[in-house]
């Protein structure tokens, strides 16, 4: 039995290792470049919370850096890099959808214009109608030193809102459950 428990905490001490050894490298390629921040640092703190090593792009890699492949490689091994998670394409979608509608019948009364009689009255729209709702929609981009093109690929997709924080949360979460669900990370 005793040996079971050391095995059992040998093996913890591994995988817990292993998480603390991955570092990773988080990018928002957004035309807003204080949004880009945001989403970054989210991204970083959620992967922090979570027993990671991460840091976000800017301030840690340079334009020059970015313009030629064999320098940003060789920057992410000089910063210990094993992946590089990559939020890109930002886009915005109008979603509508009809919903019931009630109107409010004003009555009608017969009058004589001329010689026509027309009846005047009308509907007025209560409740209901078309709704649209503002969608947030990028693409999530999984990348290690091993392969040449994305590992994993997700959409992730938001109902807009003002809170801009919690929906780059939401991303983040979203984004780390689906790496840990095809054990891309563990």
């Amino acid at each position: 039995m005793k040996f079971k428990v050391t095995l059992l905490s040998l093996l913890f001490a591994i995988v817990s290792s292993q998480a603390q050894e991955q570092k990773f490298l988080v990018l928002a390629k957004f035309s807003d470049k204080e949004l880009a921040k945001q989403m970054e640092t989210e991204m970083v703190n959620q992967l922090k919370a979570e027993g990671y090593q991460a840091i976000i792009t800017q301030g840690n890699i340079a334009a020059k850096d970015l313009e030629n492949e064999e320098q940003f490689l060789q920057k992410i091994t000089d910063l210990g890099i094993t992946g590089l998670i990559a939020f890109i394409n930002p886009e915005t979608n109008n979603t509508y959808k009809k919903t019931p509608s009630i109107n409010a019948n004003v009555g009608t009364k017969p009058v004589k214009l001329g010689i026509f009689r027309v009846n005047l009255g009308g509907s007025v729209p209560i409740a209901g109608g078309t709704k649209t709702k503002k969608e947030i929609q990028l693409s999530a981009e999984f990348y290690n030193k091993k392969d040449a093109g994305p590992v994993f690929t997700k959409v992730l997709k938001a109902t807009d809102s003002p809170d801009k924080r919690g929906i780059m949360k939401k991303f983040s979460e979203s984004m780390i459950k689906a790496l840990k669900k095809n054990k891309i990370i563990s």
